[in-house]
């Protein structure tokens, strides 16, 4: 979410994860609403399993609808 933007909605929609060994992959959508503005963000994470923790090492998301 961009700094200073007002959503008045912000809801998870759907999440998937697959595991690949010690390696993750998540994809989901959001829902959000702005104002009379509304839309959804898809998203897509990797995760890594490193010393028993698993940590976030990319992420991309992208707007969609206004």
């Amino acid at each position: 979410i961009r700094s200073g933007s007002a959503y008045s909605l912000l809801r998870n929609k759907s999440v998937s994860v697959r595991v690949f060994g010690t390696t993750a992959v998540a994809h989901g959508t959001d829902e959000w609403q702005r104002g009379q503005e509304h839309g959804t963000f898809s998203w897509t994470s990797t995760w890594l399993l490193r010393n028993g923790r698993w940590q976030i090492v990319q992420v991309q998301d992208a707007e969609h609808g206004r």
